[in-house]
């Protein structure tokens, strides 16, 4: 009954947009079909686009960051044209396990040009969230036990309270004297772990040609080792930041492949490229710990 509601919902959206001539603007809209939901309910978030029909437009899947919100899955509809205006539409099904009172979603779409992409956001829609747990009364009726139980022998709280002051008084000197190099060596272990974990990841996907996925882990991974929101930024502003025009060619080139319908084969050398960058601000970062 939901789905069926849902494909009339977007069906009436999509006939709405198709009276509109604004013939060189993307028109969205983002919006949830409840205003509330409880932790963990799936929820309906469906997404709007009108554009002309001469633009490429790509949608967020699943390798976005929905928070405050968990991706569950998507429906796609097929795409309108009428007179040159285009209109697509998605329903999302995701989930929240936050437990803010007012919570916001925005996301955006794609426009594809010949080399890069540009992102246009969805307008804020806001959901209340709906605690599951009901209020205590301010009084609780207790029922009286005549019913015998045994006598506990009491505890030794004063040997147990002397006991647990000498181990946190140890505890306070040994942090005083040792923490930082305790949470050094900690911060040093974590980089190295996640680290190898990233060059497993990272060949793998090379392997098997996973370039949408190969970028997402890169750009996270470049987050983490050079203090950058590398998943939030274009291709462009990357290559703004790095200065190293081998990189930036090799981002295109895996960009094209995932946005648009004329893919080439990409050689192994590119993808090293990425690998080697990778590696450098991993051994600046590890140096940089090492030295502190």
């Amino acid at each position: 009954m939901a789905n069926r509601f849902c494909i009339f919902l977007v069906s009436f959206l999509q006939l709405a947009f198709l009276g509109k001539t604004q013939a060189q603007e993307i028109e969205l809209d983002g919006f949830f079909l409840r205003d509330s939901v409880m932790i963990g309910e799936d929820l309906t978030y469906i997404v709007t686009a009108h554009y002309p029909m001469d633009l490429n437009i790509l949608f967020p899947d699943s390798l976005y960051n929905f928070h405050p919100f968990e991706y569950n899955s998507r429906e796609v509809y097929t795409t309108v044209t009428t007179e040159g205006i285009s209109t697509d539409s998605i329903v999302y099904h995701i989930s929240t396990f936050e437990t803010d009172s007012l919570q916001q979603l925005s996301v955006p779409i794609y426009w594809v040009q010949e080399k890069d992409s540009v992102p246009v956001f969805t307008p804020m829609a806001e959901i209340n969230f709906k605690p599951s747990l009901l209020t205590m009364p301010d009084s609780i009726a207790l029922e009286t036990a005549a019913d015998y139980y045994p006598v506990i022998y009491p505890f030794n709280y004063p040997y147990w309270m002397a006991g647990t002051g000498i181990l946190l008084f140890l505890a306070i000197i040994s942090f005083g004297l040792f923490g930082g190099k305790i949470k050094r060596l900690f911060n040093i272990r974590k980089l190295e772990r996640q680290h190898r974990q990233f060059l497993g990841n990272f060949d793998q996907h090379t392997s098997k040609r996973e370039e949408e996925a190969l970028s997402s882990l890169w750009k996270h991974y470049m987050e983490k080792v050079d203090n950058r929101p590398y998943p939030k930024l274009t291709t462009k502003e990357i290559g703004k930041i790095l200065q190293q025009p081998e990189v930036l060619e090799t981002l295109r080139l895996i960009d094209m492949n995932i946005y648009s319908q004329q893919a080439q084969q990409i050689d192994t050398q590119n993808y090293d490229r990425l690998r080697d960058l990778a590696i450098s601000k991993y051994e600046d970062k590890l140096n940089q710990l090492k030295n502190d």
